[in-house]
């Protein structure tokens, strides 16, 4: 189903017949594939939307990730991937190798999760798609090696504004936060947690100008009886730079709170990053209050409105999706004036009224998936 919500052709490949040995998978195929049928045309016309879009890199996965791409760079897509998700941010994923300035300016945002290895041309590309009035979000050593793996002796995006010096590595705690807006999931945060490498990075004189700084280095605490155990001063080395070039922004976190938040999920990455975005994008097409383990996919209708899935992940916890956790009173709000919201999977109409500049749909109940056309 998540491939289908994505525009994309799902099928099963089984090595034999149906009359298989372990019969479990075979209802669950029954009824999906009946329910894909009965609503074909629906699924051909469709169009997915996003306001945001991921950069995807191979070639930073092969070059620059080398023997341990997985820790190198999935991590750190990865992390990125599931923040998106969890924050139920309309976003899609843009492969590399398929990059124009035409097919960037539909987003508001794109986000390069250390997306360390960039030809010239791409980050050219990057840079005019910023002074025309886009944003980036950039973690790590984006856009400091070439294509082919060897590193720059300049950073090669011009709009992020900095030179990186020297890498330092677990000499940070904490991160200072100075604006407390920055993470409005948790307004009374101060600190937030560190881990891993860091870049020290300076100004780099020319186009981007620097906005705003924050998330300022808190050195480790060596010694840690409690009566000891505190830190009398904070670096002036910053782990988040947004700087404006042109009609756009771009923002510089030069450490991976999007491999961390994959290896320990930390809650605050995800409202960092979350945060930014909105910063960035403004009203979104859409917004849920479903929890984190439910994917919210929105998709246009050739005939008009929206054709928006939900789908139920809230059980897995890391491992394979053995039960589905039962929702009720799920709210979504869709950008726009809208009066009427039906689900495929029951034929019922759902609850829709007007707040704002949205339209609000309330989904009763949320079993495995859910589709629903609103028009």
């Amino acid at each position: 189903m998540q491939i289908a919500a994505n525009g994309g052709a799902p099928f099963v490949a089984l090595s034999g017949t149906f009359e298989q040995d372990d019969k479990q998978a075979l209802p669950i195929t029954k009824r999906i594939y009946n329910y894909l049928k009965t609503f074909e045309q629906e699924y051909n016309d469709m169009k997915p939307m996003a306001d945001v879009a991921i950069i995807y890199s191979q070639r930073t996965a092969d070059y620059y990730g080398k023997d341990n791409p997985a820790e190198r760079w999935q991590a750190h897509y990865r992390g990125m991937y599931e923040i998106m998700a969890e924050s139920h941010i309309p976003f899609t994923v843009l492969h590399e190798g398929c990059l124009s300035i035409e097919k960037l300016q539909p987003y508001s945002c794109l986000i390069l999760p250390n997306v360390a290895a960039l030809s010239d041309e791409e980050a050219s590309l990057l840079d005019r798609y910023v002074n025309s009035g886009g944003h980036i979000i950039t973690t790590y050593e984006t856009g400091l090696y070439e294509s082919e793996g060897q590193r720059r002796s300049e950073q090669a995006l011009k709009c992020v504004g900095r030179e990186v010096g020297e890498s330092v590595q677990n000499t940070y705690t904490y991160l200072a936060v100075r604006d407390q807006t920055l993470i409005e999931d948790y307004p009374d945060t101060s600190v937030m947690m560190f881990t891993g490498d860091f870049l020290e990075t300076v100004e780099k004189k020319g186009h981007a100008k620097l906005v705003s700084e924050d998330l300022f280095g808190i050195p480790s605490v060596r010694n840690t009886t409690p009566e000891f155990a505190y830190w009398d001063e904070v670096s002036d080395s910053s782990g988040l730079m947004i700087h404006s070039y042109g009609k756009g922004k771009a923002a510089y976190l030069p450490w991976s709170p999007d491999k961390l938040y994959y290896l320990m999920g930390i809650h605050e990455y995800k409202s960092l990053i979350d945060g930014l975005v909105k910063r960035f994008c403004g009203s979104l097409t859409m917004k849920s209050n479903a929890p984190g383990g439910v994917e919210c996919l929105l998709a246009k209708r050739k005939s008009g409105g929206y054709l928006i899935h939900l789908l139920n992940g809230v059980g897995t916890q890391g491992k394979p999706l053995t039960e589905t956790v039962q929702i009720a009173n799920i709210q979504l709000k869709i950008k726009g004036n809208f009066t009427s919201a039906r689900s495929l999977t029951t034929g019922e109409d759902c609850f829709i009224k007007k707040e704002g500049e949205y339209s609000s749909v309330i989904v009763n109940s949320l079993g495995l998936f859910e589709a629903i056309v609103i028009e």
